[in-house]
């Protein structure tokens, strides 16, 4: 009794990790307080026992633990396993009787009854500490010690995920999901059908099993078409069958055949084990039979048996209707068609395998098994000696190894279907797919894009595949592919399936209401039936009951209960509730819950008592993202896409609608990763939002922007046509949440679409109502106060931006210009305009319309049918002040790169507002924000295309700009900026529309022009190096022809005048043979001058017009000379000495 008021006084002093335990459901139920001096991290709940993990890794078990030696009576308060102390547990996990721990580093303990096999420890029916449990991969060479993440127990069987994503299994029953003959196991062993998937959570029910499988989509893509086949023999349904690319495998992918199971003398419905010979293994043919006798029955094409009445053998059996006959086809057989049959008939083993009615071969279903109609019941035989050598291996891996290694084909995809896994064997390193989705945005966040898959006993409808049948190995429930399914939970003999919309799907046995609807049939998953605007988060389920935490109009989590209904005064069964009904006593008495588990009869509740707010905002802000997600995806669902939009607008909407769906697909990521981040240690500095709050900010500012172009460029007007949303109003009022009745559709619309960007101000809300729970020198509070600004920010941003995008659409709607089509890009914004003639253009005719209008990106000069662009970047602005105040004239002077004009403001407040709305403009171009000064560099960097100056036509300028002009190094690539006041340096790049290729120009700026030393490559191959004024060759200059060492390289080497040679120069003329070295003049030889020719001749005197004329001095090689007058080139008139 002491020791009972220390636990309830050291629980009084706690705030977290709160525990309350019920049995059942009545109106005056009360909840226990399960007593423990440590804040609870994680429980679990058996059929009369529970386990706890507490802070510090510390386990606590409680209730009836009978395997304890010396232990009658169950404890009044829970007792710590000693031996796992120390060892860091990070979760526990509970079956029927027995129990299990996972600790940080991967190692599993297991305690409790192991008759069957459950805690993987042999020869030991009872388990009454935790015991190690050896998990070694001994496929792997050499075999590797397996880290495991978590466990799960069921009655007779364990379960256990790696870290490696892959399922192992112990115990008994074909819940463990093995193609083995030997029951129990009592090693674990992979789940080889789930080899090669990537599995996020398992769990175990009384006798099945059920996982949840992160879905690649890459996984099908070897597949090119569904084809329909021939009718089953038995059933007479269709076979749907995959084709892969080279129509060499055929593999069913929907058929289950549930004829000709034969019934043993267990009790029906049940899954046993038999240890004498099946009659079916005795009346076998021999095993090497003629490839081409036709027996007439399944057993005689299958492998003989045995004999030997000591083998051990295993056998499986479930109930069936008296008139079901024939042969048990296992879902996704294989087909073997072509050379590939030719070559399996090829041999007696492989021949012997195959099935008469439709030529399929058992794959991936199990081991082969032989079967014999009785009254009653039939008899799934296991065959064993198929699998001497190897125990972990399917029937269709051991016929492709056969065939494999007699006909050397690997034509088999690794994965044959997306319900089949890759072909297990012996391997030192397991490939597996990893092709994430395009809208999984960030990979560190629960994954949205989920399979299900269940195996083991089936007689209640609990596998989900439509029937009563079991499953010896995994198989995906296809209804529930597309569901996002992120948590699975198993009762005795029902399922349960969350997803990440808030809702519960279930099935199996209902007979106590447990699967919270009246939906039939209940072998298929069906919606549990919860009252509208309830969003589920967690769930769990137990021996005839299921517990639902839902969020709702409240502040608090909301328990639900449906199941199961005892008498408090006798825990006797009075009734059941077909629907979930609420947990009157969970008010304020248990706090925010936020997990709930189940087991046998039982209920547990997690809660926390809401310290200083911060449990509160905390659920607050996860319950916001789960309500923001479901909306997110009623709108996807509901809005249907246009088919009569134009080209333009087509292409919008479609980035529209991608950049929701990845915004979509985040919010249900982080909505799943807040609901798990509850039940962990709320470390605030780990939320997901502030980790990865440029995710969020881009995706956002990326789903805005899309939303703005559309609306731009008149997509919603489109939308609005009678075969999109013109006779869908109502729809749009109920998505649009406006209770107003005047509100037109098309603003209805807008607010739809716009819908989302309200939720960044919550965020930011939030996060500061979670600051204020912490002191202001944490470093919580500082992270939570940078998020909130962040998040306040770009929700100021969003909404400027919608302004700014609604004002553009409405002016183009009354625009009358000619030029609409040119001017109206997705991206362009209206700043300012002038059709109030606000502005006007300096000197413009009395009857000239000049309307200036101010973009986002340029400023646009419409005149009647005719415009002119001028870009923000390029453009530099400035007042003018010496006008007199006579004139009244309030001007501003604009710079372009190719001319400067004057425009005139009606006033001096207008030249005010211009000129700050241009700055502004042209500084947002600058920087890329939007708030700044309206002060832009004097000095800047930009691209810009000549179009005016003919020569500079189509000519490319990428670099520094002065006041307007270009100064300073450019090119047509990014290159190292240097700038000088006096002399600039910079590359340009001038297209030569002639020879289609570009002139080059490297060297010296000023003013915008080529001016001073310089490098000029013009596109007939010449180079010039040397000075330039102005746009033009003048001073000391080199020209070339070609490359300068070569055998067609000519270079003229002197001074220009006016872009020509002029003064003193040197032509070494190779197409010629001579070197000319003296006076020019107009780009032709003038005055004094010497020639040297390549044949000895050597002349010096007068030119003129290009030409020896006048006196002069001709030597030849061998020392002959002329002296005299010459005329008209090499033509002497004197005496030769």
């Amino acid at each position: 009794m002491e020791e009972q008021k220390r636990y309830l006084k050291e629980e009084s002093s706690r705030e977290r990790g709160l525990l309350h335990l019920w049995r059942g459901y009545c109106s005056s139920v009360t909840p226990e307080r399960v007593l423990l001096s440590r804040p609870v991290l994680q429980a679990a709940l058996g059929i009369s026992h529970g386990i706890l993990l507490a802070e510090g890794g510390l386990v606590y078990s409680f209730g009836d633990l009978t395997w304890r030696q010396g232990l009658r009576v169950p404890p009044t308060y829970p007792l710590l396993e000693s031996v796992l102390s120390g060892q860091c547990v990070s979760s526990v996990a509970a079956g029927s009787f027995h129990c299990g721990a996972v600790t940080q580093e991967g190692a599993v303990y297991m305690w409790g009854e192991n008759s069957s096999g459950q805690c993987g420890l042999s020869e030991r029916g009872l388990v009454p500490d935790p015991s190690l449990v050896g998990m070694v991969d001994s496929e792997t060479v050499p075999p590797q010690i397996i880290r495991i993440l978590e466990v799960t127990c069921g009655e007779q069987h364990t379960l256990a995920l790696s870290a490696q994503h892959e399922v192992w299994a112990w115990g008994s029953g074909c819940q463990l999901g093995l193609v083995n003959s030997v029951f129990p196991v009592w090693r674990p062993q992979k789940v080889e059908h789930l080899a090669g998937r990537h599995v996020v959570q398992v769990a175990c029910g009384g006798y099945h099993s059920l996982a949840v499988v992160r879905h690649f989509p890459g996984q099908d893509s070897q597949f090119t078409r569904l084809t329909a086949t021939e009718k089953c023999d038995q059933c007479n349904q269709l076979l749907f069958s995959v084709v892969d690319k080279e129509d060499r495998v055929i593999i069913n992918d929907s058929h289950y055949c549930p004829l000709g199971i034969e019934l043993a003398d267990s009790k029906p419905g049940s899954c046993s084990r038999s240890r004498q010979a099946s009659p079916a293994r005795q009346a076998s043919p021999a095993r090497h039979a003629s490839p081409s006798r036709q027996p007439s029955t399944l057993t005689s094409r299958l492998p003989p048996q045995p004999t030997d009445d000591t083998t051990v053998e295993s056998s499986l059996s479930c109930s069936l209707p008296e008139n079901y006959t024939g042969a048990l086809v296992m879902k996704h057989t294989l087909a073997l068609t072509g050379r590939f049959a030719a070559a399996a008939s090829a041999s007696p083993s492989t021949s012997s395998l195959c099935v008469p009615a439709a030529g399929l071969c058992e794959a991936r279903s199990g081991p082969v098994m032989a079967y014999r109609k009785t009254n009653q019941e039939v008899r799934l035989c296991t065959e064993e000696d198929s699998f001497q050598g190897k125990k972990c291996s399917s029937l269709t891996d051991i016929l492709l190894e056969e065939i494999t290694e007699r006909n050397r084909r690997h034509s088999l995809p690794p994965l044959l279907s997306h319900a089949s896994p890759e072909l297990p064997g012996r391997r030192t390193a397991r490939s597996r797919p990893n092709v994430p989705r395009k809208e999984e945005v960030v990979e560190s966040l629960p994954s949205l894009n989920t399979e299900v898959w269940s195996w083991g006993r089936g007689q209640e409808g609990q596998l989900g595949h439509g029937d009563q049948l079991p499953r010896l190995q995994p198989f995906c429930i296809e209804s529930l592919n597309r569901e996002e399914v992120v948590k699975v939970a198993a009762g005795t003999h029902h399922s349960l399936a969350l997803t990440a919309q808030c809702q519960v799907f279930s099935w199996g046995s209902n007979r106590s209401g447990q699967l919270g609807h009246m939906n039939s049939p209940t072998t298929m998953p069906q919606k549990a039936k919860m009252s509208e605007g309830l969003r589920v988060f967690d769930l769990a389920a137990g021996q005839s009951h299921s517990v639902f935490l839902a969020d709702g109009d409240c502040s608090q989590p909301i328990l639900f209960y449906s199941g199961q209904q005892v008498s408090m005064s006798s825990f006797t069964e009075v009734n059941r509730s077909v629907c979930p009904v609420l947990q009157r006593s969970t008010g304020q008495y248990m706090g925010y819950i936020s997990s709930v588990y189940g087991g046998g009869q039982s209920c547990l509740a997690q809660a926390d008592l809401n310290v200083m707010g911060f449990i509160s905002a905390l659920h607050e802000l996860a319950a916001a993202d789960r309500k923001f997600y479901c909306r997110l995806r009623d709108v996807k669902k509901r809005v249907s896409v246009c088919t009569v939009l134009g080209t333009t607008s087509t292409l919008l909407f479609q980035s529209l609608a991608s950049s929701y769906s990845r915004l979509c697909h985040l919010t249900g990521q982080h909505s799943v990763s807040l609901t798990a981040f509850l039940r962990t240690d709320r470390d605030v500095k780990g939320l997901v939002i502030l980790k990865q709050a440029n995710t969020f900010l881009d995706l956002y500012q990326e789903y805005c922007g899309s939303v703005g172009n559309f609306l731009v460029m008149g997509g919603f007007q489109a939308l609005m046509k009678p075969s999109c949303f013109g006779k869908k109003l109502e729809v749009l009022r109920q998505l649009s949440e406006s209770s107003e009745d005047k509100v037109p559709p098309f603003d209805l619309l807008v607010a739809l679409f716009y819908s989302p960007i309200q939720h960044v101000r919550e965020y930011g809300r939030l996060l500061l109502k979670l600051a204020t729970c912490f002191d202001v020198s944490t470093v919580e509070y500082l992270r939570l106060q940078e998020g909130c600004s962040r998040y306040e920010a770009l929700s100021l941003s969003l909404r400027r931006k919608r302004k700014e995008a609604e004002t553009t659409n409405q002016f183009w709607r009354t625009y009358s210009g000619k030029t609409t089509d040119v001017l109206r890009k997705p991206q362009r914004r209206l700043v300012y305009e002038s059709s109030n003639k606000s502005l006007t253009l300096q000197n413009a005719g009395r009857f000239s319309v000049n309307w200036f209008i101010l973009f986002n990106d340029a400023l646009i000069h419409a005149q009647f049918s005719s415009h002119h662009v001028y870009f923000l970047a390029t453009l530099w602005v400035e007042p003018i002040t010496d006008i007199t105040a006579s004139s009244n004239l309030y001007g501003i002077k604009v710079t372009t790169p190719e001319e400067s004009f004057t425009l005139l403001a009606s006033s001096a407040q207008e030249k005010a507002k211009w000129l700050r709305a241009i700055n502004q403009a042209v500084e947002a171009v600058l920087t890329g924000e939007g708030n700044g000064p309206g002060v832009p560099a004097v000095s800047r960097t930009a691209f810009y295309v000549f179009y005016k100056d003919l020569r500079l036509k189509d000519a490319s300028y990428s670099g520094r700009w002065l006041s307007g002009k270009p100064h300073g190094k450019c090119s047509s690539v990014v290159t190292t900026v240097f700038v000088s006041c006096a002399c600039s340096y910079g590359d340009c790049i001038m297209p030569n529309k002639l020879l289609n290729k570009s002139d080059l120009y490297r060297g010296h700026w000023r003013d915008g022009k080529m001016h001073g030393f310089g490098t000029y490559k013009y596109a007939t191959g010449q180079v010039y190096e040397g000075s330039f004024h102005e746009n033009i060759r003048q001073g000391h200059g080199m020209l070339s022809s070609g490359k300068l060492i070569g055998s067609s390289s000519s270079v003229f080497v002197g001074q220009w005048l006016q872009d020509k040679k002029m003064g003193y120069g040197v032509l070494d003329d190779i197409t010629r043979g001579e070197k000319y070295m003296g006076l020019w003049v107009d780009d032709q030889r003038q005055g004094s001058g010497v020639v040297v020719t390549q044949f000895g001749l050597y002349y010096e005197g007068t030119f003129s017009n290009n030409k020896m004329m006048g006196t002069g001095l001709l030597v030849s090689d061998d020392d002959t000379a002329f002296e005299g007058e010459f005329s008209d080139d090499w033509t002497p008139n004197g005496q030769v000495r």
